[in-house]
């Protein structure tokens, strides 16, 4: 009984604090283009094109490139660069996109659960440059991000997959939480090198909460 209440209270609180806060809503569309150079190594690039709501007008685009390492099978390490374009209001008639650039380092690990069913880890950093904007001055930050997820394979070339993200930075020294992403997705696997996957994320922040409709293809090159 005392658990219910519990649960009952912890999901009240949630849904009065998403009241609160702002909402906003964008269609997250993902290319991603891996290249295989060797049997341990390989290139990891995708682009994104992020809307104001429904619309096609863009609230950011982005450029992430990289080297990744295949330590084993199931682990794996990276380090690249990405360049990110954000309009700086989420309104239309901003025409200002802020410029940001990033090196990223990244280690992956799956852990299987079962035959069909693997945890997936993933431990991200990221040191951020801003570029100077009308609204803000040139700084940097140091971006730590946590991402665990369990994914589901079925019907040999479905996988489902439910995710938790935690993102914190540091901002001159001074470390402090930047936002959580909730998610879960629905890919098909269309051949051995081309998949598509649909999805939600929930990316609450201090003040906002940004709801991501989310559209990835895949397509792997050797």
């Amino acid at each position: 009984m005392y658990s219910r209440i519990t649960i009952t209270s912890i999901i009240c609180l949630m849904y009065s604090s998403t009241l609160a806060q702002k909402n906003k809503f964008a269609v997250w569309n993902t290319l991603q283009l891996p290249v295989k150079l060797a049997e341990k190594w390989q290139l990891h690039n995708d682009v994104s094109y992020r809307t104001l709501g429904g619309s096609f007008s863009a609230y950011q685009f982005t450029f992430r490139t990289g080297i990744r390492y295949f330590i084993n099978p199931h682990f794996t390490a990276t380090i690249g660069i990405a360049e990110f374009n954000t309009r700086t209001s989420f309104n239309k008639q901003t025409k200002e996109f802020a410029k940001e650039f990033r090196v990223w380092q990244e280690l992956n690990y799956e852990a299987k659960i079962s035959t069909t069913a693997k945890l997936i880890n993933r431990l991200r950093i990221e040191e951020r440059h801003f570029f100077i904007t009308n609204i803000k001055s040139a700084y940097n930050a140091l971006r730590l991000r946590y991402r665990l997820a369990i994914a589901k394979t079925f019907l040999n070339k479905w996988t489902a997959t439910l995710s938790d993200e935690y993102m914190g930075q540091f901002i001159k020294g001074d470390y402090a939480f930047q936002q959580n992403r909730l998610g879960t997705s629905l890919a098909h696997q269309l051949s051995p090198k081309t998949q598509i996957q649909i999805g939600y994320i929930w990316s609450f922040l201090k003040n906002e909460n940004i709801h991501y409709a989310t559209l990835s293809l895949q397509k792997s090159f050797n």
